[in-house]
């Protein structure tokens, strides 16, 4: 049976891509969603935020900052929730009053 990368379901559809992208990152699995992330030929403000968000629950803060600075899509009010939470975790004060 093939493993949820190997469909390539996620490379067509960004509502199943951003899906896998959010369930990796909450089974702890960053590099795996990371790897989707990557492999999707198409990304909204959804699939940003969701990676975003997975950096910062999981202490990496910066790495949440650097793909906000990469970020081809509009950000929106949950972006911004996201990158507060990031830095909120990650201990990065002064970077999240940046966003005020």
């Amino acid at each position: 049976m093939p493993t949820p990368l190997e469909t390539c379901w996620h490379r067509t559809d960004v509502t199943v891509g951003s899906a896998f992208v959010a369930m990796y990152a909450k089974f702890g699995c960053l590099n795996l969603s990371r790897k989707v992330f990557n492999e999707m030929p198409n990304r909204n403000v959804i699939t940003w935020n969701v990676l975003i968000m997975a950096y910062g629950m999981h202490g990496k803060g910066e790495e949440a900052l650097e793909l906000f600075k990469k970020m081809e899509a509009e950000p929106n009010e949950v972006t911004f929730i996201a990158q507060f939470a990031a830095c909120s975790h990650s201990r990065l004060i002064n970077e999240g009053l940046t966003f005020l």
